[in-house]
Parts: C-alpha cells; structure tokens; sequence
C-alpha cells in the first residue's frame, strides 16, 4: 500500500510498503493492491479524518481538603490544563503550548485550595473549546468526639475528628473553658493536638476544626466524669480453700486498692484516690494474694472519680490430706528416690533420725521443712522416715516408713574366653554401688570405704 502510487512484483512491492496494517496519526487517503502469484487485485483506496477532540469534561463545586478531581476528553489524545488563569494551549509534537500535560486524555488534579481550572483536549483532527470550572474548599466539619461525653475510666483517651480540616484547636477545663480559637499559623487560642486523656474527675472540653477564615468549624463542646471505684469482688467467694490458694480481689475503674489482713483495721484511700492513708496499696484495679493461714480480708477501691466501699471477706485453708508415698515402704535399690504429698498442705515436715516428724504454727517443730504439697527423698542407707503434712486449718496424720537397701547382687562377667592380648572384661552387679575385685587369686572383701584389697 502506499498514500500515492501502488504496485505489486514478484518479490514483494515495485511501489508502495508491503504490510497489512497501518498506524493513522493525521488525516488522509490510503490506496492498496493485493498481490498473489496467482494474480494480482485492482487497487482500491478510501480516506480517513482524525476526529477533533472534545471539550474536557469536569463538574465544579465545593469539594474537600485535597480532593482529586477527573477531567477527560474522550477523543482527545492528551490534556493541557491550567490553574494560573493563563488559557491552555496546545502545542506541537504532543506538548502543552500554555499549561500542564496532562497523561492521556484522562487526567487528574488535586484540590488543595480554591482554584480555578482551565482544560483543553489535544488532538491531530483538531483541537477543542476550552472548558472551564471553579472550586471552593468545604468548610471543616463541627468537631466530634469518641467515645462521646460521658463517665468513663480513669486514663481513657478521648479522640477528636473535624472532617475536611487542617488541623483542631482544643482547650479543656474543670469549669467550661475558654474558647479555642484557630489561626493561619496553629492556634491562638487553645492547643493543637487531636487526643486527650482523662486524668481529672470532671474534663470539660471544647475544640474547633480549623481550615482558613470562615471555614474554621463552629465550636463543639463535650464533659467527661471518671467513673468511681465500683464494689471490691474476691475471687474465689468461698471461704474453704486449700492452702497457697490465689485469692484474686477486683475492683473496677479503681487506680488502686487498699487493703488490710488482721481482720480489725479497716483500709483507707485518701480523698482523691491517688494513695492509701490506712492500709496496704496495691496499684490498678486489682490485686493477688496467696492464701496460707486463716486470714480476714479488707479492701477498698480508690479513684479520683470516688473511693468505693470497703468489702470484706474471710478465707480458711482446709486440713492437709493424709499423706501418701510413692513407695510406701520396703527394700529398695541404692539410691531411689520416694516422693510424699498431701493435697492442700503449705509445707511437709519429714525426719530420717528416727525422730517423729512434727508441724507448727511457723514451721516444722521437728525435722526438715519443705514448702508446698510435695516433698522428696533420696535413700542412700537403711532407715525409717517420718513424715507430716502441715496446713493452718490442720495436719494430716504423722505417716512413718520404713526402707532397706537391696543388696548386691553376685557379679556377672562378660566372658571368660579372651580374643586376644587386653581385651577388654565386664564385669556386673546389679544394686552394688561399687565393685572390688582382684587378679592375684586373693579374694576382694567390701567395706564401708572402697575397698580392703583391690
């Protein structure tokens, strides 16, 4: 094919490019013949126009800080748009004679101010009108606040949000504050910031969104109460426990509790909350204590937002369980190890002197104290041990066992059928805690040390 003259030979085109497709990029005719070796066709041709572009299509109005706004031109092949007032212009080459290129014939533009846009669609067939439009900057939304205005915990952080501003001016007070006012530069009155935290029994807040000028958002107003300590609760509620039992004392929205364990004074919070004027302190809004002796418990929560009243509760440890072993008593190999426990004991009490193993009120009167519920025994010789478990609401039974060692066994050798210079010989005994052998003929004899010969 070719714009003018055409015509086919044998290897391809005396005129003409060879092809079948072509790229328009102005307006024109086209004339092509078809070539075979069977025969070439007639030329035939017929002229093409590229449509001119149309009028860049965008909606004015009053839009958000930082909006982006679409303007297209669908026939368009590009878009010169300004913001300066200046007319676009198209230019040559696909350029921008006055303004900014936009990408494509679908562009974009962001709205961080009042502006005034001015766009036109580019194209070979020609170029279109200019169209034109306007946007104003919504004024900042009336500032709300999450959670809203109401009782809330000590410490809770209160967010504000002014949709469509820069930025929030805020004061706050326990009488209603003065009004925060925004300027072009931060805040003239009042301070800039978007959260709060509420540490004092009533917080009064105001805030305003800020923009610029008449936009600046109305005023908005919201009160925060800290909510008072509520009842102290004890976990478990019953008084029986075992003994070490976690009891578990709650009392919510308190920034502390103060309690007492003799069952006789009574805790105290000061005025505002923020200590103890009678009692142990406990920070936050709950506390763990380790039940082991019959105890009387008092508790009241403290808060700014007011104390609560004091709660009181009573726990008895439970009498030890009879003791059990894990070998109840007999002969046993060197060395084993025999463990006692008793449900809900605090400490086990044993003896290995023959001496009968005896709890108190502190302790162990008698033998070797071993805190909690479990106590262990290594046997290294014959002997009877005793063993009681302790608990403030009672012991258990004193229990007594008695424990041989196994003896040796006669030993065992490997082999007595030598492959060869020094080979290596085994010898066994099962229970023996050591072996004395000889290799004159004499015979070995044990005795409380090593060896007498070896």
């Amino acid at each position: 094919y070719q714009r003018r003259v055409h015509g086919c030979s044998e290897t391809g085109c005396t005129y003409g490019i060879l092809g079948s497709s072509l790229s328009l990029s102005g307006s024109g005719s086209v004339r092509a013949q078809g070539c075979s070796v069977g025969g070439h066709s007639s030329i035939s041709g017929t002229s093409y126009s590229i449509l001119s572009a149309v009028s860049p299509m965008f909606t004015p109005g009053a839009v958000q800080l930082n909006s982006v706004i679409g303007i297209s031109s669908p026939s368009a092949s590009y878009i010169c748009y300004s913001i300066d007032g200046k007319a676009p212009q198209c230019g040559s080459a696909g350029t921008c004679a006055v303004g900014t290129r936009g990408v494509g014939n679908l562009t974009s533009v962001t709205i961080p101010t009042e502006r005034f846009i001015q766009a036109i669609g580019c194209s070979p067939g020609g170029s279109s009108s200019i169209n034109q439009a306007g946007y104003t900057i919504m004024p900042a939304g009336i500032p709300s606040y999450s959670p809203a205005g109401a009782e809330v915990q000590f410490g809770t952080t209160v967010t504000m949000t002014s949709l469509n501003s820069r930025s929030i001016c805020y004061t706050t007070g326990s009488t209603v504050p003065l009004d925060p006012l925004c300027s072009d530069s931060g805040c003239s009155s009042g301070k800039p910031g978007n959260t709060i935290s509420i540490t004092s029994p009533l917080v009064i807040v105001k805030a305003q969104g800020c923009l610029s000028g008449a936009r600046n958002s109305p005023i908005s107003l919201a009160y925060y109460v800290v909510a008072p300590a509520s009842f102290p609760v004890f976990t478990p509620s019953v008084s029986s426990v075992s003994c070490g039992t976690p009891v578990t004392v709650t009392s919510l929205n308190a920034q502390r509790i103060c309690y007492t364990t003799d069952g006789s004074t009574l805790p105290v919070c000061a005025r505002n909350g923020a200590s103890c004027t009678t009692g142990r302190e406990a920070s936050g809004s709950s506390l763990t204590l380790s039940v082991s002796n019959s105890v009387v418990l008092l508790a009241q929560g403290c808060s700014i937002g007011g104390n609560s009243d004091v709660a009181q509760a009573s726990y008895l440890p439970t009498s030890a369980n009879t003791l059990s072993a894990s070998i109840t008593t007999g002969q046993v190999p060197y060395g084993t190890v025999v463990t006692f426990s008793a449900l809900s004991s605090c400490q086990i009490c044993y003896s290995q002197t023959n001496a009968t193993a005896q709890c108190s009120d502190t302790g162990c009167q008698q033998g070797v104290p071993i805190q909690g519920s479990t106590a262990s025994v290594t046997l290294l010789s014959p002997q009877t041990i005793s063993v009681q478990a302790c608990s403030s609401g009672g012991h258990s039974p004193v229990l007594t066992n008695t424990y041989t060692i196994s003896p040796a066994q006669p030993p065992v050798f490997s082999s007595n059928q030598l492959s060869g210079c020094s080979a290596p010989v085994t010898i066994t005994s099962l229970n023996a805690q050591r072996i004395c052998y000889t290799t004159d003929g004499t015979a070995p004899v044990c005795s409380s040390t090593p060896c007498t010969l070896r």
